[in-house]
C-alpha cells in the first residue's frame, strides 16, 4: 500500500461535504491523531465549518473548500494520476 500526500487525504475528507468525525475517520483511513490534526488545519483555514447535531460535531466543506478541492483535483487530472 503506498502512502498517500497530504492533498489526497485533504481531498478526501473535503470530498465527504458533511460529515461526523467517525465518517471521516472512517472513510479517510488515517489514525484519530492525524484525523484530529487535519480537522484542526482545515477548520482554522476556512475550509471546514462545525455545526452541532444531538451533541456530536458535524463537519461541512466550505465554499473555499470546495474550491481546494477543485484545485487540487485539477491538477491530478493535469499530471494524470
Amino acid at each position: 500500500m503506498s502512502r498517500r500526500s497530504t492533498f489526497e487525504i485533504i481531498a478526501d475528507i473535503l470530498r465527504l461535504g458533511q460529515a461526523s468525525r467517525t465518517t471521516i475517520l472512517s472513510s479517510s483511513s488515517i489514525n484519530v491523531v492525524s484525523l484530529d490534526k487535519y480537522l484542526s488545519l482545515l477548520t482554522e483555514q476556512g475550509l471546514l465549518t462545525i455545526t452541532r447535531k444531538r451533541n456530536h460535531k458535524i463537519y461541512h466543506t466550505t465554499k473555499r473548500g470546495e474550491v481546494l478541492l477543485y484545485q487540487i483535483d485539477d491538477i491530478y487530472r493535469t499530471l494524470g494520476e
